[in-house]
């Protein structure tokens, strides 16, 4: 894995700041998205840049990266003074590990780190929002933008974890401009560095996409770090559920859930979610939902012979998570 660093002042990447400027690193992670990314780069041209620097971990395809590449060159010239570090990856690492080593790379250096979805996007006041919102509360923490789809315009973003016997997960509606909350999704989310150092990266043994950042948010209320959603720093963000969202946002889901496995993506996320489950839920939620999960997968074998349910692969992650090893064995 090597890295390439485009844009002003590129043959000194530790280049000195000017003095008493917040220092934010920009992290995106991509796979197979040049479009997004393109999005997503003009949209950070319009946040106050300087004192920040971009890096991107490309988890694309062989084919896709020169694509990627393209894309930065592009976003240089009609912005000379982006100043970005491109990583490519050897394989895919997935959003965990990509964000893992975004954070690895940046934390030193940054006194914020922030983190974009390659599909996601800014709103032209966001970030300073979130540095307003970070003086007014004046500690290390965790601010999570207002993300809404921009299709159907609903939050979905900024969490309350209910730790009761179904461990569920509640949109917070900001009734302030600076509103607690327990975890946020990885769109947007603006963390301080001295978080990252105390409480670790993103965790790659456990994930690979999907509920790594609650974990790291609640990691970090386990050691005191709070967790605050900014109403007026807006970032825009797809989701596929948001058109099932109720009016009042009060819509519970469980965190947690362990669901039937199709293909490898999928036997990941059933992993990681016995891992939370296992981490933050109460024993009843892990007994009822151990063996209902199983019986959806029996049930889905023999009904939908055409979805290719992974049954033994199901029961062997069951079986290893259950027993306290890791997710991916690291």
């Amino acid at each position: 894995m090597g890295n390439a660093i485009f844009g002003k002042n590129k043959g000194d990447p530790r280049r000195l700041h000017i003095r008493n400027q917040v220092k934010v690193a920009h992290i995106i992670v991509t796979y197979n998205d040049p479009e997004g990314v393109s999005v997503l780069l003009k949209s950070i041209s319009n946040q106050k840049t300087d004192g920040s620097e971009i890096f991107i971990i490309d988890n694309s395809s062989d084919d896709c990266k020169e694509q990627i590449k393209s894309t930065v060159r592009l976003a240089l010239k009609e912005c000379p003074n982006f100043y970005i570090n491109y990583i490519p990856t050897a394989r895919n690492i997935g959003s965990a590990g990509g964000f893992a080593l975004g954070m690895e790379l940046s934390f030193k250096r940054f006194d914020w780190i922030w983190l974009h979805d390659q599909d996601g996007h800014p709103g032209a006041h966001c970030l300073k929002a979130l540095i307003k919102a970070s003086n007014e509360i004046a500690r290390p923490a965790i601010f999570a933008p207002m993300v809404v789809d921009p299709h159907s315009g609903v939050q979905v973003n900024g969490f309350a974890i209910n730790r009761d016997s179904w461990t569920r997960r509640r949109f917070v509606a900001p009734e302030r401009e600076i509103q607690t909350i327990d975890a946020a999704g990885t769109a947007g989310l603006f963390i301080h560095s001295k978080v990252v150092e105390k409480i670790g990266f993103y965790d790659t043994r456990n994930f690979f996409i999907g509920g790594e950042d609650y974990d790291f948010c609640l990691r970090a209320k386990a050691q005191n770090f709070g967790s605050y959603l900014v109403r007026g720093a807006e970032y825009y963000h797809p989701e596929k559920w948001a058109d099932h969202l109720e009016d009042d946002k009060q819509f519970l889901i469980y965190l947690g859930y362990i669901g039937s496995t199709f293909n490898d993506r999928k036997i990941k996320e059933a992993s990681s979610n016995i891992y939370l489950a296992l981490r933050y839920s109460s024993i009843c939620f892990i007994l009822l939902n151990v063996p209902y999960s199983f019986i959806k997968t029996v049930a889905l074998r023999v009904l939908k012979p055409r979805l290719k349910v992974q049954l033994g692969a199901t029961i062997r992650l069951y079986l290893r998570v259950l027993s306290g090893q890791n997710v991916y064995g690291k």
